[in-house]
Formats: structure tokens, C-alpha cells, sequence
């Protein structure tokens, strides 16, 4: 896992109350991964619960930032849909996004 997926794991996990989580994230072959049609090779990025405390991403790319709220956010209310997790994904960007460069232009 490179410094910047570290980093954003550790922010994320703090702003969804995660904090305290240990997450790891395991890189999979797509090989590993079945399509719709049952075929290998498909590309996957999910992740669960494994202890109270331990939370593991799969995934057979480089993980983005919205990979990683994307996932903490369905470990963190398993009862979103699909698209309320999406929803709330770009959400919570946008919401990040306007908060530094509001941040940065007061400081200016």
C-alpha cells in the first residue's frame, strides 16, 4: 500500500468514525474475479468486515480515492443500497473538496 492510499485510509476512517480500524488492503489477480457470464478477468474493488475491528479492501487495480469511501462507506452503514453509497460518496468529496479550498482561500 503506497503513503498516499495510507493517508487517505487514515482520513476517511476518521471522518466516517472508523478510526481506530485496522485496514488493509490485499491486491487480487483478476484471475481471481468472475464477470457477469461467469468468465475470469473481471476487475473488483470491495471490501468487508472481518473483526470488529479489521477491515480488508480487495482489489485487482490501483485503488483511488473514491475506491476508498466508496468502500469504507459500505462497511460503515451496510444498509445503504448501491446508490445511496454512491450518492454519498460523491457527497462527501465534493463536501471535502469545498471545505479546502474554502480553508485555503481564507488563509490567503
Amino acid at each position: 500500500m503506497t503513503n498516499g492510499i495510507a493517508r487517505k485510509l487514515g482520513y476517511w476512517c476518521e471522518v466516517l468514525g472508523l478510526d481506530g480500524h485496522r485496514v488493509e488492503v490485499e491486491v487480487i489477480s483478476p484471475n481471481q474475479v468472475t464477470d457477469e457470464k461467469g468468465e475470469t478477468g473481471a476487475h473488483l474493488v470491495g471490501g468487508r468486515r472481518i473483526t470488529e475491528d479489521s477491515i480488508v479492501i480487495f482489489t485487482t487495480r490501483r485503488l483511488r480515492e473514491d475506491d476508498v469511501v466508496h468502500e469504507l462507506l459500505h462497511v460503515r452503514f451496510p444498509e445503504m443500497s448501491e446508490g445511496e453509497v454512491r450518492s454519498e460518496t460523491r457527497s462527501l468529496r465534493i463536501a471535502r473538496d469545498l471545505n479546502f479550498i474554502g480553508g485555503f482561500a481564507k488563509e490567503r
